[in-house]
């Protein structure tokens, strides 16, 4: 249940991020605000850490993160932290907030075809249709007429941030087993430490 709590708590601060960072780019670039948004995170998590988690019991449950995760933790900051959020905030330059965050649905069915083909993993027939309508869906919002030159690199550009985030995902789900805080605290302070 706790789960189900966060998983939606999670999706709907994702939701809300980007228009909330759309209203920024007229101020900044992309890339400085992916850095500040992302370091912003990484500090907020390092207080929640030294403060409060530590003293847990679930914090002393969880695997210490080791040499052996630097290079998925390092694909996940380059694929994650850096090329998706710069693509998304790319995007939404040229795309309505709405548009585009209703385009980045398209990260589920990259991350489920990713995991498919790459890594082996099984999907049922719930699975494909579900991935099959976000995909339907993405391409019906492609499609707009009374647009007489949609902007193709506006389409492109949050498209490409949904396939780094899958990679992200499918790294990530790597080091699973590893402490949660730990490691999105190290991914967040890396890639808003290159913004």
């Amino acid at each position: 249940m706790l789960g189900g709590v966060y998983g939606f708590t999670a999706a709907a601060l994702f939701g809300v991020s980007p228009p909330l960072a759309k209203l920024l780019l007229p101020e900044a670039s992309p890339l400085l605000i992916a850095g500040l948004l992302y370091f912003g995170a990484g500090l907020g998590l390092l207080a929640f850490e030294v403060l409060f988690y530590r003293k847990t019991e679930v914090s002393r449950r969880e695997s210490s993160v080791g040499p052996a995760d630097r290079w998925l933790l390092g694909g996940m900051v380059l694929t994650g932290g850096l090329l998706g959020p710069v693509c998304m905030l790319w995007g939404l330059q040229r795309l309505s907030g709405v548009l585009g965050t209703l385009l980045l649905n398209l990260e589920a069915p990259f991350t489920i075809g990713l995991a498919v083909l790459l890594f082996r993993e099984h999907l049922g027939r719930r699975g494909m249709a579900g991935a099959l309508l976000i995909v339907s869906a993405a391409a019906i919002l492609r499609y707009r007429p009374e647009e007489l030159r949609p902007d193709a690199w506006g389409f492109f550009a949050i498209a490409s941030a949904c396939l780094w985030w899958a990679i992200d995902n499918n790294l990530s789900q790597r080091v699973s087993l590893r402490d949660p805080v730990v490691v999105t605290r190290i991914k967040a302070l890396s890639a808003g430490g290159h913004g």
